[in-house]
């Protein structure tokens, strides 16, 4: 009997796509840490006086920067588990999450930077369709950009890439007394949208308020595709049949505008931060998701601190506390010239399918 094997290649492309539609829409929640203050603050910082990952949160926060810097911000071993349609999936790395150099002179400051807001690499074996699936998936996004801003003037400007890279590997084996099928799965997708930013932050006592706005993206480069190679071997009529599909994804939509707007309150050595950020879905309509942020600092001393902090996600689809929540605390100390901290975080998200993120993350910055 000669089987034909397009069904088959057609149920091998939908795994693959239902997988990257999943993390496309998921793309836009930061997984890490951004910023080893921030960070650990819930991912607050968009009025923090202490920046350590400006051009993430607000570019106008580079004029607080007294001396250059350079940061290696999130060294991060994260564990990373989900539930996409019945297929569980686990991946465990250790990966950057904020690199940046920022020189500092006597009226202008810049800063080059890279910020990672999640990276997977995961191997998934299931069983379907009488045979077996092998996947190796690796997806990451990130922004990657110049900030730049004049002290003495309360603005900072910015020029954002934010990239989004998914790639798959995948082998598919069946093998009957009467036929063995042998299916292999390459896909691929990339896109590059470019953002323009800036923001802008007032000081009145221990109160500060920020805020930034991030452009609409225009897509600079996108590249997708992916293929099926299908062999199927008749052993009782002792034939071979070789087909060979390929499957495309919809065009992804660009990039939306973020709108965030922050405070920072100070009493002795406590600090308060509280950022709303607001997310242009993919319609690009105007519809916005909803992100509340709150974090917490106490300074010991001026070496010692302590923080934590929360994230949650607000809107109709949420329906109880912590279905979409970022958890973070941890320590930071100075050393001479170089601040190091340590944390724990936590991400639990529980909409379309539920995801659970949870890691280690080490941190330093280099001032000369």
């Amino acid at each position: 009997m000669r089987t034909n094997p397009k069904p088959l290649s057609k149920r091998l492309n939908f795994f693959v796509i239902s997988f990257f539609v999943f993390f496309l829409s998921s793309q836009a929640y930061a997984f890490n840490p951004i910023g080893f203050y921030e960070g650990l603050m819930g991912n607050s910082g968009v009025a923090l006086t202490e920046p350590t990952a400006a051009s993430y949160y607000n570019p106008s926060l580079l004029i607080l920067k007294p001396t250059s810097s350079v940061s290696l911000g999130g060294n991060t071993f994260s564990n990373f588990k989900s539930n996409v349609d019945g297929v569980e999936w686990s991946s465990a790395q250790l990966s950057p999450s904020y690199l940046s150099s920022v020189q500092a002179f006597d009226v202008f400051v810049h800063e080059f930077f890279l910020s990672q807001m999640y990276f997977l690499d995961t191997q998934v074996t299931t069983q379907s369709n009488g045979g077996t699936f092998d996947y190796d998936i690796r997806t990451q996004g990130y922004y990657v950009g110049y900030s730049f801003a004049f002290k003495g003037f309360p603005m900072g400007f910015q020029f954002v890439l934010r990239v989004s890279d998914q790639k798959t590997i995948g082998f598919y084996s069946n093998e009957t007394p009467q036929t063995v099928i042998k299916s292999d799965i390459r896909g691929s997708n990339r896109k590059a949208d470019l953002m323009l930013g800036l923001g802008a932050h007032h000081q009145f006592g221990d109160y500060t308020f920020g805020y930034r706005y991030l452009s609409r993206g225009a897509r600079v480069y996108s590249h997708t595709d992916g293929k099926t190679t299908s062999a199927v071997f008749n052993l009782a009529g002792n034939t071979y049949s070789k087909i060979e599909s390929d499957f495309k994804l919809d065009s992804e939509p660009l990039a939306g505008q973020i709108v965030v707007i922050g405070h920072s309150f100070k009493a002795g050595s406590h600090e308060y931060l509280t950022d709303t950020q607001m997310e242009e879905d993919g319609s690009l309509t105007n519809s916005f998701t909803w992100t509340q942020t709150f974090g917490y600092r106490l300074n010991f001393d001026k070496q010692n601190q302590f923080l934590c902090g929360i994230a949650h996600q607000i809107g109709s689809e949420i329906k109880y506390f912590g279905q979409s929540a970022y958890y973070s605390a941890g320590y930071s100390w100075l050393t001479r010239a170089n601040r190091s901290a340590v944390g724990l975080y936590y991400t639990s998200q529980n909409l379309d399918n539920d995801m659970r993120v949870y890691g280690v993350t080490f941190s330093s910055e280099f001032t000369y």
